[in-house]
């Protein structure tokens, strides 16, 4: 109705489903305070801050610090030393949060090739949650770094809690949020 007669609505709601499909864009607030403004689109992909990320939708958020590898390319480095490759960046050595949501990450029972943009790893399935459209796998990645991992649909090739997996994701998914 709303767009119907062109009139402007302002829809206040803590359901993010909600708000991300009927807005043409949202006002994130925290502590009474607006801390991004964008379309549903870019405060999903592009959340400002961890506390956004959290906010909206499912994320893996993982600690660590940015770094410059030996082919001048921007990583972020997780507290355990594992790495990953990076499209945005700030400033080399500055701590801060690498964001992923789980959607973009795609699991193999084999090894995948790594290439430039892409960022892939192993990982072991530590537990699974089956949900009937989708199972959430909650992977051990590095040290006590864990990611949670969507398998949507029925698996055929059916994982356990225990096996080794393979995860892959484009660099340009991976957002990193300095503090």
């Amino acid at each position: 109705i709303q767009k119907a007669v062109g009139i402007t609505a302002i829809f206040v709601t803590h359901d993010q489903e909600e708000a991300l499909s009927i807005s043409d864009r949202i006002a994130i607030m925290q502590q009474g305070k607006i801390v991004q403004i964008g379309t549903p689109e870019e405060i999903y992909v592009n959340p400002n801050s961890e506390f956004v990320a959290d906010f909206i939708g499912k994320s893996n958020i993982l600690s660590g610090k940015l770094e410059t590898n030996e082919s001048g390319k921007a990583v972020f480095k997780l507290n355990s030393g594992l790495e990953f490759k990076l499209d945005n960046g700030g400033q080399d050595g500055g701590k801060g949060v690498y964001v992923l949501r789980p959607e973009n990450i795609k699991v193999s029972s084999q090894p995948v090739a790594e290439t430039d943009s892409m960022n892939v790893i192993s990982a072991t399935i530590e537990h699974i949650t089956f949900l009937g459209e989708v199972s959430y796998y909650r992977v051990k990645i590095s040290g006590d770094e864990n990611l949670l991992v969507p398998m949507y649909g029925v698996v055929q090739d059916k994982n356990n809690v225990g096996d080794e997996i393979y995860l892959s994701w484009p660099v340009s998914a991976g957002v990193f949020l300095q503090k």
